[in-house]
């Protein structure tokens, strides 16, 4: 440890304190004049002042070398755990094969995929529910947040690791699968059973959901759909991440024209994955834009 420049100072006097009575009386045929003595004294006092100068900027430099390594090393941890806060927030904001990509460009993301499964899943009945009355409509709101995180919770399993939660319109829920880019699938349609089970899983984590109900229960219809989408971040501040096509807008309608307790597709599906599940023919159904 250093020591304080007024100790150094200290030290300093004390030895020349003892000092200065040996050069007078060591040895009385060399013992200076009385003007020796003054010169002798001017000389340790000016000594002593620029030890002391030279001592106090030691100690200055010392302890402003001290307060800058301090408060770097405690910018660094800040600017540390900031990065973290960011991380986390770009992560339950983005899908975790973006990030990196959209770090590289600046900003900018979009990606094709060949193929990619769609699912929307809307509460038909929840407007049922919903009075704007009770709490101004937050009670409601709160069942919905608590139906949606019990959803989100099977994004923890393995096996729909591969499944992204797109976005939530109100009382409907939409994800995608085969949307990573890492993962380079030999059966394009394996991603797309993968959703179907999601779409089970849904099925059966709502009607878990309507036991803990009182007087009611959610009643839910389904659309899926599988072909080529685009993929992107939109914005530069609040960033957002979404997908869009004629396979997007196809399994929204069949959502919107479906069933309660079904999941309704159309015909390219069923043909795609009839060796894998069972579909009942519905028949024609107007479908906008189609």
């Amino acid at each position: 440890a250093s020591l304080s420049h007024l100790i150094k100072v200290l030290i300093a006097i004390i030895s020349i304190a003892i000092y200065l009575p040996l050069i007078y009386f060591k040895d009385k045929h060399t013992m200076p004049s009385h003007v020796d003595a003054v010169d002798i004294g001017i000389c340790v006092l000016i000594s002593l002042i620029v030890l002391y100068g030279i001592s106090r900027q030691l100690e200055v430099a010392r302890r402003f070398q001290y307060h800058v390594v301090h408060t770097s090393s405690e910018q660094r941890i800040e600017i540390e755990k900031e990065r973290e806060r960011a991380d986390w927030l770009l992560r339950n904001i983005l899908p975790e094969h973006v990030i990196e990509p959209l770090r590289l460009h600046h900003g900018s993301y979009s990606r094709n995929h060949p193929c990619v499964g769609v699912l929307f899943a809307s509460l038909i009945n929840y407007h049922l529910m919903y009075e704007e009355q009770f709490e101004g409509g937050k009670f409601y709101a709160r069942i919905l947040n608590e139906f949606y995180g019990d959803i989100e919770e099977l994004f923890l399993d393995p096996r729909f690791a591969k499944i992204e939660k797109i976005k939530t319109i109100g009382s409907t829920f939409m994800a995608a699968s085969g949307l990573q880019t890492d993962v380079n699938d030999e059966n394009p349609l394996e991603s797309v059973c993968d959703l179907v089970e999601f779409a089970l899983a849904f099925q059966a984590t709502m009607e878990r959901f309507n036991e803990a109900l009182l007087n009611f229960a959610f009643e839910l219809r389904m659309g899926l759909n599988f072909g080529p989408v685009t993929a992107g971040v939109i914005g530069t501040t609040k960033l957002f991440y979404d997908i869009w096509g004629d396979t997007v807008n196809v399994a929204s309608r069949m959502d919107s024209t479906g069933e309660k307790g079904r999941i309704q597709v159309p015909e390219t599906v069923a043909e795609a994955l009839k060796d894998k599940y069972k579909f009942e023919l519905r028949g024609e159904i107007d479908v906008k834009g189609k």
